[in-house]
């Protein structure tokens, strides 16, 4: 007859371990076997050991940005203006991006092709 409160005492303390454990970031599965079995001291453990830290995951090697599409105009002759308002060109549109990634224009300069009416920021051509 003793067998059944002990087997229930063994239950509510592996129980409330698990619960500790859990919150703790341990697995709830092992600390209820533990508490089952030591009752109180596997209790009194959970709280005696440190919080587990919880595990970040290793960031994503970077993975490069593809290459924004160029306009669907691209194949057209390009011109642009310094800041002297004097016109360069005419060249191809990798040529004009070329000269953006080596600073000798900025997102401000003026450009233009065939199909413009006026002349636009290389910004508004490359956001689009």
């Amino acid at each position: 007859m003793n067998l059944l409160p002990t087997i229930a005492v063994g239950i509510l303390t592996g129980a409330a371990c698990a619960h500790f454990a859990k919150n703790q970031g341990r697995n709830p599965r092992l600390w209820f076997f533990i508490g089952f079995l030591f009752g109180i001291f596997g209790i009194l453990a959970v709280f005696i050991l440190p919080k587990m830290k919880k595990k970040v995951p290793a960031p994503a090697e970077a993975t490069p940005l593809p290459a924004p599409k160029p306009p669907a105009h691209a194949d057209t002759f390009w011109y642009y203006l310094d800041s002297e308002n004097e016109r360069f060109g005419p060249m191809k549109y990798e040529a004009l991006q070329n000269l953006f990634k080596e600073n000798k224009i900025s997102s401000q300069t003026y450009v233009w092709n065939e199909e413009f009416e006026d002349w636009k920021r290389f910004e508004e051509i490359t956001n689009k």
